[in-house]
């Protein structure tokens, strides 16, 4: 009996394992993100790297909490207008819209959890950014601001 019992628990693990979107399974590169003020000064970030189509959908969604100086940088690989929403995702979020040369030009602050809303960086851009709810406003980064991606593991 305790064999049966262990096949069919092996079974559903690995089912549910299946299951999984990609990024739970720890698909994501990590990154250090530097994000250089038009001060000179600095904050750095650890972020998860979204550089496919497949990971740039999971995004941030199932995860039940971001620490601070963490995120997700995401790369669309060629400038085009992006359109964020936070469908399952659960913390609100700072979205930071960048060019192809890394320089902020929007920031969407405080977006709502699980909201369908879009959120569109209304102008084409390369690169968002997202990172705890508030982050942008504690760390005084504005629009102009420029991302810098360092040591991608």
């Amino acid at each position: 009996m305790l064999k049966y019992v262990s096949r069919i628990t092996l079974a559903v693990l690995f089912c549910l394992l299946a299951a999984l979107p990609a990024g739970a399974a720890g698909r994501f590169r990590q990154a250090a993100l530097e994000i250089v003020k038009q001060n000179g000064e600095s904050v750095e970030f650890q972020v998860d790297v979204a550089d496919t189509p497949e990971l740039r959908r999971l995004g941030l969604m199932h995860r039940p909490h971001l620490p601070e100086k963490s995120g997700m940088f995401m790369d669309f690989e060629s400038e085009q207008v992006m359109n964020m929403w936070m469908k399952n995702t659960a913390v609100p979020l700072d979205m930071l819209f960048a060019d192809a040369h890394g320089v902020i030009f929007l920031i969407a602050e405080y977006t709502a959890p699980y909201s369908l809303a879009t959120i569109s960086s209304g102008q084409p851009g390369r690169y968002v950014l997202e990172i705890p709810a508030g982050s942008a406003r504690r760390f005084g980064i504005r629009p102009g601001d420029r991302l810098r991606l360092r040591n991608v593991r």
